[in-house]
């Protein structure tokens, strides 16, 4: 018995269609992946950039990438996009870690205070002179 046999014409067409769904929504599935795989190795270009800060423009990221495959990969709107979230990710980055030395620096200096047992009826004018 073949296939054609034990099928209707309308279960065949239904199958075939089912099949083909299946087949785009898989090609649809891989090229999303294959998207985000390159955009992914944008982002690791940008990270391993040891002279990127929260201050460069796209116009000179883009001089010195250009010849990267991985920033030849994506589209130019998709590149500015990921590139102004990278900076503004790093600016916030940068934000904290100024941040945390300045909170360091004040810890020190509450120590280097302390150490000296200033007496109470001291100013900050004496004060600023023993640390000159």
């Amino acid at each position: 018995m073949s296939i054609s046999d034990l099928l209707t014409m309308k279960d065949k067409k239904q199958t075939f269609d089912e099949l083909i769904s299946e087949l785009k929504q898989r090609d649809r599935q891989d090229a999303r992946q294959k998207r985000q795989n390159m955009k992914d190795k944008f982002i690791n270009l940008l990270r391993e950039s040891r002279y990127l800060t929260s201050s460069c423009r796209y116009y000179d990221v883009m001089k010195r990438f250009i010849h990267d495959a991985r920033f030849q990969n994506l589209d130019d709107r998709d590149r500015e996009e990921i590139f102004q979230d990278y900076m503004d990710e790093l600016e916030k980055k940068e934000r904290e870690d100024q941040k945390l030395q300045n909170e360091r620096r004040v810890e020190n200096l509450m120590k280097l205070f302390e150490e000296q047992k200033l007496p109470l009826e001291t100013t900050w004018k004496e004060v600023n002179s023993i640390f000159q």
